[in-house]
Order: structure tokens, then C-alpha cells, then sequence
């Protein structure tokens, strides 16, 4: 396997770290954001401007996340990642791939190049199959699955159902109190502690 294919094949590996790193991390974060909120509003009736703006919020720093998470690493940052992993490809493969485009350049002969980019390549062929990047959950990713575990054992005990979880996830589906409920006379006058004549819209 040529350094050109190893590299391209490191990148890859990379993105699905990190692809799998920031499911499972949003995944729980949001969980027991979700859990948490609906926890609060069946406890203090949140308005629905403070639902929509914890929910926007919440969202503004998962886009954040995703853009920090998925951006493409330099190339630079494979290799040294490769060379940590074999330090004996430490003195070869970033050099060799800097040397890849310039046939001419870099005050470098052409000969010196070529044996330089054999030597990259024998010494990439000659490295293991094991991948370079391999998911394990990190402590961000571990953290949130516990924070979820125990918003959603707080929203259960505060009470909270499927309502108080739509109120969260959609707060714009709010019915306004008149829309459910008809006050008849209108406005009206009652004595302290007597019902209120009242029946559904």
C-alpha cells in the first residue's frame, strides 16, 4: 500500500471517528437536555419564549459542535498522528508527502525526490493493517450517556410525560387558553372559592 493510499485511507478512517464520536456525544447531550427541560417545565410551567430559546440555544452549540467535529484535519496532523503510532515513520512520510508535488521544487533534485518517495512508500507498505484512527467513546461521550440516564430519571420523578416532552422538542405548537376554553359570561364577577361558569370551545 503506496503512502498516497495509506493517507487518503487515514483521512477516511478519521472522519468515521469522529462522525461516530459526535453521534454519540450529541446523542446523550441532547437526551438529557431534553430530559432536563421538560423535567423544569412540568415543574415551573417555563413560558414558551424561554422553551424556544433553550431549544434554539441547544441547537446553535450542536451546529458548533458538528462544524468543530467534522472539519478536515491537515494533513500535516495525519502524519503526526502516524508517527506517534510508528515513530519510525517519523523522519519519512510527512516529508515524502510535501515532496509529492513538487517534481521540480523545494531546492530538491529530482533523483533525491524520487528516492525519497520510494523510501515513504516501502515504509508505508511495510506498516501494519491495524487503522490508524479506531472509535472508542471518549469522556465527553460517556458523560453525556450518564447526564442522560439521570435527566431522564429526574423528569420521570418530577412527573414528566409525553406533554411536558412535546412542550420541550416543539414550543411553537402551543394553543392559546382561549382557543381551548370559553369563560361564559365573558368577564364576570364571583364570589371567593365559587366556581367559575366556564365550558369548552
Amino acid at each position: 500500500m503506496s503512502l498516497e493510499t495509506r493517507a487518503f485511507s487515514w483521512r477516511a478512517q478519521r472522519r468515521r471517528a469522529a462522525a461516530l464520536e459526535l453521534s454519540s456525544d450529541l446523542a446523550g447531550w441532547l437526551f438529557a437536555f431534553v430530559c432536563a427541560a421538560a423535567a423544569a417545565d412540568q415543574l415551573f410551567a417555563l413560558p414558551r419564549a424561554v422553551r424556544a430559546a433553550a431549544w434554539a440555544l441547544a441547537s446553535a452549540a450542536a451546529a458548533w459542535r458538528a462544524r468543530r467535529s467534522l472539519s478536515r484535519a491537515p494533513w500535516d496532523a495525519l502524519f503526526a498522528d502516524a508517527a506517534r503510532a510508528w515513530p519510525s515513520t517519523r523522519p519519512l512520510l510527512a516529508s515524502a508527502w510535501a515532496l509529492r508535488g513538487e517534481p521540480g521544487g523545494l531546492g530538491v533534485s529530482a533523483e533525491l525526490r524520487r528516492a525519497h518517495l520510494e523510501r515513504a512508500d516501502a515504509a508505508a507498505a511495510a506498516l501494519p493493517d491495524e487503522p490508524l484512527y479506531a472509535w472508542t467513546p471518549s469522556r465527553a461521550a460517556k458523560a453525556g450517556a450518564a447526564a442522560a440516564a439521570l435527566s431522564l430519571a429526574a423528569a420521570l420523578a418530577a412527573g414528566a410525560r409525553g406533554a411536558a416532552f412535546t412542550r420541550v422538542l416543539a414550543p411553537w405548537r402551543d394553543a392559546p387558553l382561549d382557543r381551548l376554553v370559553a369563560l361564559l359570561p365573558g368577564d364576570a364577577t364571583v364570589d371567593w372559592g365559587l366556581p367559575c361558569p366556564s365550558r369548552r370551545a
